[in-house]
């Protein structure tokens, strides 16, 4: 039975038949999903005639768009009152918390639409949540204290933040699991406030990165599994073939997957089709139909085999250390290499991956889940300095740190991320261990290498 529309906050209840209409939007890609949600959905939903529709809006990407800005219009002022963040660093941090966590809790259907569907609503969605990130960005700072000019390192924190708690939220909202989200909202505020030494205008500085020469590794994830010959082509030299069969039928199928990858990262997802993929790997449909049974089958694909490259090069250089805060320090800058090496799958995996949804975002978070779980037993080697569990404290710093990647990868700064890695491994054990502990294991690794 179809879920019955939500009712906006109290105050912004249905005046006229757009609102209706953006109810409907609202309830239907909640429960179906953006791509899956049609005009004659939201009409239906809505009780209103087709004719209606269409002198308000000119397509679903409109309406989708107007019902997206009013629900961020909303979160954003429910969260945006500076008398709420009052008191001690510790208290700001509570009450930001329990707002983001009450907001998002009070309106599943549209948290859903505007933390998980957006992603798959095209461009304009997208720069509709970014700014809404921003503003979430400016209260964060606000709750520390930091009224103008940030720090770089008060902006990077603020960032991550963000973006980690972005991220448990969309856990959280997937599994149908926001009930639980009261029980750990004192724990995520006291991982919040730990970065309290790091905001202000004294704060140490970021550590020095390395200087690292370029790697010219390559061919560990989709998009530079096979070379290109300098003709540009990506298939085998015309002609008899003698290579094996099965060293053929591999080959085809690397090619195709980093066709996946390529068309992917230089076009999006929503470019990705059998025609494009096989077009771009120099092959046949035949040939795509024998390994894929369709593109989000591929996709997967792609994204499982690249995380098998990242997940073995960041436990490769975990290991190599006795200390596991110097572990994770050499893990995370093995991890921004790959990323670097390897910047066409980074763009489809961080990037992309939320536009495909579902399925493809489930494969993804079964890497992520690899290195929650490699955190997670670091951290119950020794007590926590903030005195958070050790799974919650591993998805905040595994979050942080992908979010940090994330965005570097989206603004076209992914080959800087090695450069990056000393920072963002010291934000992420500065909540368990503390800043002098992090900015000790940092310099360790740094001086070694």
């Amino acid at each position: 039975m179809p879920a019955r529309p939500q009712q906006p906050p109290r105050g912004q209840g249905p005046t006229d038949t757009s609102t209706s209409l953006l109810l409907a939007m609202t309830a239907s890609v909640a429960e179906r999903g953006y791509r899956a949600t049609s005009v004659a959905d939201v009409i239906k939903r809505s009780g209103t005639a087709r004719s209606t529709f269409y002198t308000r809006f000119t397509d679903k990407e409109q309406c989708f768009l107007a019902a997206h800005a009013a629900i961020l219009a909303v979160m954003v002022e429910r969260m945006s009152r500076p008398e709420r963040l009052t008191g001690t660093t510790d208290e700001r941090a509570q009450t930001l918390v329990r707002l983001l966590f009450e907001t998002v809790a009070a309106e599943p259907d549209a948290a859903r639409v505007a933390l998980i569907e957006s992603r798959s609503a095209g461009d304009a969605a997208r720069a509709q949540h970014r700014e809404a990130l921003r503003s979430l960005h400016a209260l964060t700072l606000h709750a520390f204290g930091v009224a103008r000019k940030p720090s770089p390192t008060a902006r990077m924190v603020a960032a991550g933040v963000c973006g980690s708690l972005e991220i448990l939220l969309i856990d959280h909202i997937r599994d149908d699991r926001l009930a639980e989200l009261p029980a750990i909202s004192e724990d995520v505020a006291r991982w919040v406030a730990s970065f309290a030494p790091l905001m202000g205008a004294n704060a140490p500085p970021p550590p020095e990165a390395p200087v690292r020469r370029p790697s010219r590794r390559r061919g560990q994830a989709p998009g530079t599994l096979v070379p290109v010959a300098p003709s540009g082509r990506r298939g085998l030299p015309p002609g008899p073939k003698r290579e094996p069969r099965d060293f053929v039928a591999h080959n085809v199928r690397d090619r195709l997957l980093d066709a996946v990858a390529a068309v992917t990262a230089r076009d999006g997802y929503d470019a990705l089709t059998v025609a494009s993929v096989v077009a771009e790997a120099a092959t046949s449909r035949r040939s795509f139909y024998e390994h894929f049974s369709s593109i989000p089958e591929a996709f997967r694909a792609a994204i499982a085999l690249g995380a098998e490259g990242a997940i073995a090069a960041t436990l490769l250089a975990f290991g190599s250390r006795s200390d596991w805060r110097e572990g994770f320090v050499a893990g995370l800058q093995a991890f921004t290499e790959f990323l670097a090496e390897e910047p066409t799958y980074s763009a489809v995996a961080l990037v992309e991956v939320v536009s495909a949804g579902g399925d493809a975002i489930a494969e993804r978070d079964r890497a992520i889940g690899t290195f929650v779980a490699m955190m997670a037993a670091a951290f119950r080697i020794a007590p926590l300095r903030d005195g958070i569990g050790a799974e919650l404290e591993a998805q905040l710093a595994v979050g942080l740190v992908l979010a940090l990647c994330a965005d570097e990868i989206a603004a076209g700064r992914g080959m800087k991320l090695p450069e990056m890695a000393p920072a963002i491994a010291r934000l992420a054990l500065t909540p368990p261990v503390g800043d002098a502990d992090a900015l000790a294991a940092v310099t360790a690794v740094s001086n070694d290498d």
